[in-house]
């Protein structure tokens, strides 16, 4: 599993003026590098701070016995 915080770069930065989308995207960034070290504490806690995650990415793995 993995997090993103701002989610869809590609539209944002056609909306978004240039200096936001930096800024937003280096926030983004940290954000995103800190939450996925414990997804488990992030949805108990960081969801109220930083008001939730805009993708969540689920990668599953076909195990053959």
């Amino acid at each position: 599993m993995r997090l993103r915080w701002l989610g869809q770069p590609y539209i944002k930065k056609s909306t978004f003026s240039k200096p936001l989308f930096l800024t937003a995207s280096a926030i983004g960034r940290v954000i995103d590098f800190f939450a996925n070290l414990s997804p488990y504490l992030v949805s108990r806690l960081w969801c109220y701070w930083v008001g939730g995650f805009e993708e969540i990415e689920y990668r599953f793995q076909v195990i053959k016995n």
